[in-house]
């Protein structure tokens, strides 16, 4: 968190706000570095919120808090680093692919061939038209990486990763 983002949180929270949660801009940082294009320039997230008017969602994946409106939004961002460094990413991308191959089998969602076209097409589309490329070097490789993880998803699809074992 900035110093920034601490005082307006403060001060929002000090002025007895009449919403039950803020959303939070989210700056992706990757390889040190602010992702501005491939997908990824700011995300918006829901993460102040008043306890007592709010529940988690129960999801196995990309939990989420479901707050009761209304909400309010906050200026200042969130430098979101998902990952310290590379060897931390191929952890994740092994647990999340894992975790999300069992939720779309159980969804009767099945590898087929076309299936391996999901690789150069999310590269195209992060890279290319998504313009990835104006980020440099850890565009590039944040293209490479999230084309290979989405086709690594399928694949533990097929490999019956999602089977109720």
């Amino acid at each position: 968190m900035s110093p920034a983002l601490g005082r307006e949180i403060k001060s929002v929270l000090a002025g007895a706000p009449v919403v039950n949660g803020f959303n939070l801009r989210f700056h992706n940082m990757f390889l040190g570095r602010r992702l501005r294009f491939g997908g990824h320039w700011s995300e918006w997230h829901l993460r102040l919120f008043r306890r007592d008017k709010a529940h988690y969602d129960g999801r196995e994946i990309h939990e989420g808090i479901s707050v009761v409106p209304p909400y309010g939004r906050l200026r200042e961002p969130v430098l979101h680093e998902s990952y310290k460094n590379f060897t931390e990413y191929l952890e994740k991308c092994n647990r999340y692919t894992g975790l999300i191959a069992r939720d779309k089998y159980r969804k009767g969602r099945r590898f087929t061939l076309w299936s391996h076209l999901r690789l150069p097409w999310d590269f195209f589309s992060r890279y290319i038209l998504k313009l990835g490329f104006l980020d440099g070097n850890a565009g590039l490789i944040y293209a490479v990486l999230s084309a290979y993880y989405t086709w690594l998803k399928l694949i533990r699809v097929m490999e019956g990763e999602g089977d109720a074992r």
